[in-house]
C-alpha cells in the first residue's frame, strides 16, 4: 500500500527548537485554530503535532486536528490532520476519525482508516456501535479500520462487512 505507507508514519519531521514541547503544541494549536489558515502553515502545524504524539501534553491538540479534519478546504491538510490523530490513542481522536470515514475526498478518508486501525482497541471501540448506521459507501474503509485494529471481534465484523457488500452484486 502506498510505497511503505505505515512505515513512513514513524518519520519525525521538528524542527530544531529550543521551546519546549509544550509550547510548541500550544503554540501549533493556536495555528490551527487561526482564521484563515494558508495551506503550508497548517501542513506545517500538523507534521509538528504528528511528530509530538509521543508527549504527554499532545492530548490537548485533539480538538484543533480534528475540527481542521472536518473542515479544512484541502484534502491534504485534512489527510495530516488523520495521520497526527491516529497517533494519540484517545477516543476523541477515534470519534473525529470516524466522521472522517465520510469526507468528500479518498485519500482523508483512507487515511482516518489507517489511523481508526493504529488506534486498536481505541479505534475499534469506538467505531464497533455505529457501524450500522454509517453510510454504506464508507463500508470499505470501515472494514479496513476494523480488520487492521488487532481486535478479534472488529476483524471478524470487518469480514462479515466485505462479504455482505461481495455478496450483494451491488457496486458501493
Amino acid at each position: 500500500y502506498h510505497y511503505g505507507h505505515v512505515q513512513r508514519l514513524d518519520r519525525e519531521h521538528l524542527i530544531p527548537s529550543v521551546h519546549p514541547e509544550e509550547e510548541r503544541i500550544a503554540d501549533a494549536i493556536r495555528t490551527l485554530e487561526s482564521l484563515d489558515i494558508d495551506w503550508p502553515t497548517a501542513m506545517n502545524a500538523g507534521m509538528l503535532l504528528s511528530s509530538l504524539t509521543h508527549s504527554p501534553h499532545i492530548r490537548q491538540a485533539i480538538d484543533a486536528l480534528g475540527k481542521m479534519l472536518l473542515s479544512y478546504w484541502d484534502f491534504d491538510v485534512r489527510w495530516r490532520m488523520a495521520q497526527a490523530l491516529g497517533k494519540i490513542p484517545d477516543s476523541r481522536s477515534a470519534d473525529y476519525l470516524i466522521s472522517a470515514l465520510n469526507d468528500r475526498s479518498f485519500y482523508p478518508r483512507d487515511e482516518a482508516a489507517w489511523s481508526l486501525a493504529r488506534l486498536g482497541v481505541v479505534g475499534a471501540s469506538c467505531l464497533l456501535p455505529r457501524v450500522d448506521a454509517m453510510s454504506i459507501s464508507a463500508r470499505p474503509f470501515i472494514a479496513l479500520a476494523l480488520g487492521g485494529s488487532g481486535v478479534r471481534e472488529a476483524e471478524e465484523r470487518a469480514v462479515d462487512l466485505l462479504l455482505m457488500d461481495a455478496l450483494s452484486g451491488e457496486p458501493k
